[in-house]
């Protein structure tokens, strides 16, 4: 995950001292959803209930879940660019 107003300024310094190198501009270690849901109800609304998604798949059950959505919809599909290339 990133935080785009992190890199920026420091794509700026990269540019400035002509360096030439591929930067992989992610924040270093990592957070999870309900991490991210805590420091919103801290620091926006505390009153936020837990996101639920069960109503959404009693109306859309074809929905995958996260792991399923990102093999089929990420990482397979790039396989088969590859393949093909």
């Amino acid at each position: 995950m990133t935080v785009f107003n992190v890199p920026i300024p420091i794509s700026i310094e990269i540019a400035k001292c002509n360096l030439t190198r591929m930067c992989n501009f992610v924040n270093l270690r990592v957070i999870n959803r309900n991490k991210i849901m805590d420091m919103y109800k801290e620091y926006i609304n505390p009153k936020l209930l837990s996101i639920d998604a069960s109503k959404l798949n009693i109306f859309f059950s074809k929905m995958l879940d996260i792991k399923e959505s990102l093999k089929k919809n990420v990482f397979k599909t790039n396989i088969k660019i590859r393949v093909n290339k």
